[in-house]
């Protein structure tokens, strides 16, 4: 009898296994079992993102399909374009979180890690991700990064809140062919904003069309330049843990109201940013001043003779301009998340897929195994747009990143001081001024 019982409980068993190996799909209490025996459950996370359609959306969307299809740990990665601003990225994380959910993998602007690492304690530091859960990819990062790029993604309380993915700099891009109507030489394109300023007033007396417009949305990448390009060395001082704004001085209002100036003349356009893309790809814009991570979107999609040179400085200053772009942050606290989140990551910065990540967008390598990766080179080679933001990397400044509580508030002021000085057309010296004092109120609380 018992020898019966042992059978039929043998043979349900293996009817069972049989079951359980047909059908293709898991569900989703399941788990896979990856390199070494290792268990995955079925994890989901979130890759929330810049990444437009003129940011390489369809490229971006490709990779993240081929890691669901091929990572054989039972990760399924949700691609979530939320904005092409950082501040809607934050606004984005915070509604997950407040609904009690963890996120994932983040894109996070440059100027935003401290304002992450400081209110949200959900985000990871990588090194304690690799120490506790990947002691075998202990070596990934130094045969990944170079020291000063992995600096990148530190955040001022010490944690490695990202690591370096998006790299760009600021390109001044420019109609050859509507440059060449205005009697403009192309092969020696504009060096100082008052060399901007001739040139724009060429382009709209010869062809009616708007000189230039510069890039326009809800943060301050193109604003910080204009402090640094104009004789200050940092728009940020640290008194032994003190943090103050350093806005004003009288080069800096003459340098924004040179600019002022332009829009009153007709010879700069405010608009927004997806307006200023379509109309310079569209050839109603002679000049834009944009990231470098739009070169591959206009080599692609301007049909005239598009070219691009350095952003311009202010006469007798030398140039600094921000690297901008984004680090990939860890956001959550459950343990298949964390770990899900880690082999995307690890995915993404494959040096073949930096590759597409540069090709789609025009961003910089970020990693040194990209860098000297064949391929990648020749991807940099082929797109002629992307030489001066190779050069330009000698002229980087880190993109100002603000800590304590009021970190997007404090940018939101200075975004708000570039609407009031090149929208409304307020005296310059009291608008500068006043943001200055105004941050170092919010900086104090």
């Amino acid at each position: 009898m018992k020898k019966r019982l042992f059978a039929l409980f043998l043979s349900c068993v293996m009817t069972a296994g049989l079951l359980s190996g047909c059908g293709g799909n898991q569900a989703d209490d399941t788990a896979d079992t990856g390199e070494g025996g290792e268990e995955w459950p079925a994890t989901t996370i979130q890759y929330i993102n810049i990444n437009s359609e003129s940011m390489g959306s369809e490229q971006v969307q490709a990779m993240v399909q081929e890691f669901n299809e091929t990572n054989g740990k039972n990760i399924t990665v949700e691609f979530n374009f939320v904005s092409a601003n950082y501040p809607e990225i934050a606004t984005e994380v915070q509604s997950y979180l407040a609904a009690g959910q963890d996120v994932g993998v983040v894109q996070v602007g440059y100027a935003y890690i401290n304002y992450f690492a400081d209110n949200f304690p959900q985000m990871q530091d990588i090194n304690e991700v690799i120490s506790t859960y990947f002691p075998e990819d202990s070596g990934f990062l130094d045969e990944t990064y170079g020291e000063a790029v992995l600096n990148l993604g530190y955040a001022l309380n010490g944690d490695l809140a990202g690591l370096a993915y998006g790299m760009s700099t600021p390109l001044l891009f420019y109609n050859a062919d509507m440059c060449r109507e205005a009697g403009l030489d192309p092969e020696n394109p504009p060096t100082t904003w008052e060399e901007v300023g001739v040139w724009a007033k060429a382009i709209r007396d010869t062809t009616g069309n708007y000189g230039f417009a510069i890039q326009n949305p809800s943060d301050t990448w193109s604003i910080i330049p204009m402090f640094l390009s104009a004789g200050k060395e940092s728009i940020i001082q640290n008194n032994d843990g003190v943090y103050s704004a350093d806005l004003y001085s009288d080069d800096t209002v003459a340098a924004w109201t040179m600019l002022q100036d332009y829009t009153k003349e007709g010879l700069h356009v405010q608009l927004t940013l997806d307006e200023a893309v379509a109309a310079f790809a569209g050839g109603q814009l002679g000049m834009m001043l944009t990231t470098s991570g739009r070169a591959a979107y206009f080599k692609e999609n301007c049909s005239f003779d598009v070219q691009s040179c350095m952003q311009p400085t202010f006469e007798g200053h030398d140039l600094n301009v921000c690297i901008g772009g984004n680090v990939l942050s860890i956001i959550g606290e459950d343990e298949a998340q964390i770990k899900a989140s880690w082999e995307f990551i690890k995915f993404l910065l494959q040096p073949e897929n930096i590759g597409t990540w540069c090709e789609a967008t025009g961003y910089l390598p970020p990693t040194k195994n990209a860098e000297e990766d064949p391929a990648v080179q020749a991807i940099l080679d082929a797109n002629h747009l992307m030489a001066a933001a190779v050069a330009e990397r000698d002229y980087a400044a880190q993109w100002t990143s603000w800590p304590g509580k009021n970190g997007l508030q404090v940018d939101q002021y200075l975004v708000n001081m570039r609407d009031s000085i090149m929208s409304n057309f307020d005296d310059v010296a009291t608008a500068i001024q006043t943001t200055e004092d105004t941050i170092n109120e919010l900086l104090a609380e």
